[in-house]
Parts: C-alpha cells; sequence; structure tokens
C-alpha cells in the first residue's frame, strides 16, 4: 500500500489578475507554485473570501507529473453560533426584556439561557453582551487538495473561480459649454467581498452577463471606506477596451489595490471638444375622440460616442450627471453604448417650453374615419430652441391618408411605421402652431 503524506505545503504566488463584472461578480485568476513529493499529499491554497462560488473553481498543475484528486473549500464560521458556542458556560452580561444590564452564565445554546442570581433569563443573541470572542474571527476561508504527484516535482497550479461582493460601475460627469461638452467617466469599484486584493492586475467587464444560477450573496457592513481618486501623473497611459465574446474588457494599464469594504475610482474617459446639440422633446398621445392635452418637454442632450468627438470608445451603462458654468442642470442614465452610436440624455423637463395639442375633427363612420388635431408650441426661454414632437401614427385601416400645414421651420419624418417626428425651431417668445389630419378607410 503505498504511503499517503498529509502536509500543508506553502507556495510561492508569482501572478495573479482579477477580472470585475458590474453584477457583483469576479473572476480571479491566480498562478502559484508548490514544491510537491511524490505521492499522495495535500496543498493549501489560503486567504480566499467567504464569498467564493465553491463550484465555479478549477484547477490545474503545467506538469502531467502531478494531478489533483479531490478538493475540499472551508469557510470562516464566524457567526453568531460560534461566538455562542465559545461563552457557553462562561459568565457574560445581557439585558433583560426591559432593558436591565445584568450578568450571569450562559447555560444553554439554542434556546440562550442564562443563570443570574438563582434566576433563568432566556435571552436574544443580540441581547448578550459577548465577554469572548473565538480565535476565527479573523481566519480567512481556504481549499485544501489532495494530489498525487509521480516524482519530486515543483509545479505551476492555475487556479480560476468566481466570487460574490465585488462590483462596479460607471459614473460619468458632463459640462457644457456654449458648442461642445467635456465628459468624464469614471470605473467605481466597490469591493464587499471579504478579501483585500493587493498589486494585482485589474480589468473591469461592461455586459449583461448571464448566470446559470442565483448564488447567495453574502451581506457586510454598509460603512465603507472611500479612496482618493488617482492622481493622473500615476497614469502612464489610459484605460483601454477590447471586444471579449460580445462584452467590452477594460484593462487598467496599472498593478492596483484594493481592500476590503473600499471603495475605489479610475478615471475610464476624458473626452474634450465634444459636439453636442440640444432640444426638447415630447409625446403625442392620441386622442380617440375629443380633448385637450399638455404636452411636456423634456430636455435632451445628444451627441455622438466617435472618434471626431475624442470618443470611440465602448460606454458602459451608467448615471450621467450634467453641468454648465455655476449649475447643475440633471442626470440621466444611459444602457451600454456601442462606439459610433448616439448617445441621447434626458436630463428633466423644461417649464418655459409649453405645448398643447386638441382634437379639432373627429368622424366616425361605417369603413371611414377622420379626425384632425392642432397642436400649438411656445418658446418661452431666452434662447433659441429645437423642439421635437412624436405623434403616433394610426395603427389600423386598410388604407391612411395623412395631410398637415407643418412648413418652414417645421419638418417632419417617420421614424418608425407607428411614430411620426415633427421638428420645429423656435425662437425665443415665438409660437407656432400647426395641425395634422388622418383619414382611415377601412
Amino acid at each position: 500500500m503505498k504511503k499517503i503524506i498529509f502536509l500543508i505545503f506553502t507556495a510561492s504566488l508569482f501572478s495573479k489578475s482579477i477580472t470585475i463584472y458590474n453584477n457583483n461578480l469576479a473572476y480571479i485568476s491566480v498562478n502559484k507554485e508548490y514544491n510537491l513529493s511524490k505521492g499522495l499529499q495535500e496543498i493549501k491554497f489560503s486567504n480566499l473570501p467567504d464569498s467564493l462560488i465553491a463550484d465555479s473553481l478549477f484547477a490545474e498543475f503545467n506538469s502531467s507529473d502531478a494531478n489533483i484528486i479531490s478538493q475540499s473549500f472551508y469557510k470562516n464560521s464566524f457567526n453568531f453560533s460560534s461566538i455562542l458556542k465559545a461563552n457557553l458556560n462562561k459568565e457574560l452580561e445581557f439585558f433583560t426584556k426591559d432593558k436591565k444590564r445584568l450578568s450571569g452564565k450562559l447555560i444553554s445554546i439554542n434556546p440562550n439561557i442564562i443563570k443570574s442570581s438563582n434566576r433563568y433569563y432566556i435571552v436574544a443573541s443580540n441581547d448578550i453582551i459577548f465577554s469572548k470572542i473565538p480565535n476565527i474571527a479573523n481566519s480567512k476561508a481556504y481549499i485544501k487538495w489532495q494530489v498525487a504527484a509521480k516524482k519530486d516535482i515543483k509545479s505551476t497550479l492555475h487556479i480560476d473561480y468566481l466570487i460574490n461582493g465585488i462590483s462596479w460601475k460607471a459614473n460619468y460627469v458632463i459640462k457644457l459649454k456654449k458648442d461642445s461638452l467635456i465628459l468624464k467617466a469614471w470605473a467605481d469599484i466597490n469591493n464587499q467581498s471579504g478579501k483585500e486584493f493587493k498589486d494585482i492586475n485589474c480589468s473591469l467587464v461592461a455586459g449583461d452577463l448571464k448566470q446559470i444560477q442565483k448564488v447567495n450573496r453574502l451581506y457586510y457592513s454598509r460603512a465603507f471606506k472611500k479612496a482618493a481618486p488617482l492622481e493622473m501623473a500615476d497614469i502612464k497611459e489610459g484605460i483601454k477596451a477590447n471586444s471579449l465574446s460580445g462584452y467590452y474588457i477594460y484593462h487598467i494599464p496599472f498593478k492596483i489595490s484594493i481592500k476590503d469594504k473600499e471603495q475605489k475610482e479610475f478615471l475610464l474617459i476624458n473626452a474634450k471638444g465634444v459636439k453636442y446639440k440640444k432640444y426638447a422633446v415630447a409625446n403625442s398621445r392620441y386622442f380617440a375622440q375629443n380633448g385637450n392635452e399638455k404636452l411636456i418637454f423634456n430636455r435632451v442632450i445628444e451627441f455622438k460616442n466617435s472618434k471626431e468627438n475624442s470618443l470611440a470608445k465602448p460606454l458602459p451603462a451608467g448615471v450621467v450627471r450634467a453641468y454648465t458654468d455655476g449649475a447643475y442642470i440633471g442626470s440621466s442614465r444611459i444602457k451600454n453604448i456601442a462606439k459610433n452610436e448616439l448617445v441621447k440624455l434626458n436630463i428633466g423637463r423644461f417649464f418655459d417650453i409649453i405645448g398643447e395639442k386638441r382634437v379639432v375633427k373627429y368622424i366616425s363612420k361605417p369603413k371611414y374615419k377622420n379626425f384632425k388635431t392642432s397642436y400649438t408650441l411656445k418658446n418661452r426661454s431666452l434662447e433659441e430652441m429645437t423642439l421635437k414632437l412624436k405623434e403616433n401614427i394610426p395603427k389600423y385601416g386598410n388604407k391612411v391618408d395623412f395631410n398637415t400645414n407643418c412648413s418652414n421651420i417645421c419638418t417632419y419624418k417617420n421614424l418608425n411605421a407607428y411614430t411620426r417626428e415633427f421638428s420645429i425651431k423656435l425662437k425665443p417668445n415665438q409660437v407656432y402652431t400647426f395641425t395634422t389630419e388622418y383619414e382611415i378607410y377601412f
């Protein structure tokens, strides 16, 4: 019978990387060197977070002379139960139901019974002042592998695994100038995984990652430490984006350290001279027979994610906050936007752009309908403004005839088969009225 050697080997860690997703998930890749003896032995991989997803683990030696036979994952068992066990038959203090503070001996767990002055109290765990904390309070989760080696060998073990509790998001700020804007994007990493990462290569992935099964998330203290952003002098080259199987991955071009409970920001994009358009947009609902409608105009900022705009980099989903000189003017949320696509930010509502819709004619007969709508638009602001009005096109009937007196400063186009968009450029205090009419034959 072969002799089994049970040893915990120390190993040298010579490379590691983390890829952080924006849905509370991160992928860790580590290479470690182990000195193995011929035969069976145990090796240990320690200092792991409890948030590690055990069945995501992949481990493989780079030598065919070493093979993993089995693996075991041990979590840190620091919880109420372990604390209670450490204090069993110990003197401690506690609060009664009427909030009196007493002392006594914990003589039972589940239920928690404390003997004090020859009286017995059933006490909730959060009403006990513990006198002893178990040594495992500062311990970390670890993995043990049983390894078979054909000979004495030094071999590299490549380890991949997933953890919860760490995520990132993009935060944008823009500042509007007269003809262009400045856009800054920050990658905000929040580490609540229970593990500190030191001098590690880091990448960030943007995209909607599908997970086959829902994993249990661990909840930590809400308190966190927020790190100051890196100075530009610390960055030798900018963060670059590359395609990754339908997602986009952003590589931070230097090693970083992220403490547990730390929130850290890195400059992702810094674009100046971005040409933009601003306009007001309202949607018009269809009234079947009669009625008036107040039109609500939203403030929209639009620009193209293009090389000409100093961009042309995939923009991950995030919140955009907009400023002008001396004022904050609103915020918007964007989805993932590919390069060379338009970015449209709805940052608030106008109160000095006024619109009203009235149904002025409605005829309904067998196999025929006719309705006419009048729009009155007013620009009460101090600047020229383009107003865009989206009107629903009737979706029924065998034939639909359309007529409008929109002209000169008013143009229109079909956005799709069901929506027509009117565009009107109004000077300060200018008022414009136009009509639309539909004849529908069944």
